[in-house]
């Protein structure tokens, strides 16, 4: 009787494991996964552009800021952030010498480079965004000649262009890192 016992526990697994595998789900297909470009994108002036992700350390509200003598006209003044002396650059003043309008859409995106640690204030962050490697562009369609030399390529999204804009070209060049009058 032992020996009937025994078939009918193994004929009873086999017909667990005969049901199981009827409904088992098949392993995962393997997916090419799309290589995908963050940033952030923002707007300057009339300008919506996109900056790479890895350039902004931070965003804030507009700080309180403090004057600084003897510094061109795009250097809003300086802000404590967090124990820290952040210089704050109007980009809308350096660029076009129309400042931001200050509103409650303008921001202040930290950059750090080469040494170098400041704020720079924009229009209106529009938040983060991701483009697919078929929307890169080498294509540089921005006539604004005051923008132009900080745009590296872009992306084109349907019939939208979307410049990328360089914080880390803009940290370089050597008019912003001539502040002093």
């Amino acid at each position: 009787m032992s020996g009937n016992r025994e078939i009918d526990v193994i004929s009873l697994l086999k017909g667990i494991e005969k049901q199981a595998n009827d409904n088992a789900y098949g392993l995962p297909q393997q997916v090419k996964v799309k290589d995908e470009w963050n940033g952030i994108a923002f707007r300057t002036g009339e300008h919506r552009v996109v900056t790479p992700l890895h350039e902004v350390v931070e965003i804030h509200s507009c700080p309180e800021l403090s004057m600084v003598p003897r510094t061109k006209s795009w250097v809003s003044g300086i802000a404590n952030i967090r124990g820290t002396l952040l210089p704050v650059i109007d980009l809308g003043k350096y660029l076009r010498d129309k400042p931001v309008r200050s509103s409650r859409q303008s921001r202040v995106m930290v950059i750090r480079h080469a040494g170098l640690l400041a704020g720079v204030i924009v229009d209106e962050v529009l938040g983060l965004t991701q483009f697919e490697e078929e929307e890169y562009t080498k294509e540089i369609s921005m006539e604004d000649d005051s923008v132009k030399p900080f745009i590296k390529y872009g992306f084109r999204r349907g019939n939208e262009y979307w410049p990328v804009f360089s914080l880390h070209r803009l940290a370089e060049s050597q008019h912003f890192q001539q502040a002093a009058v």
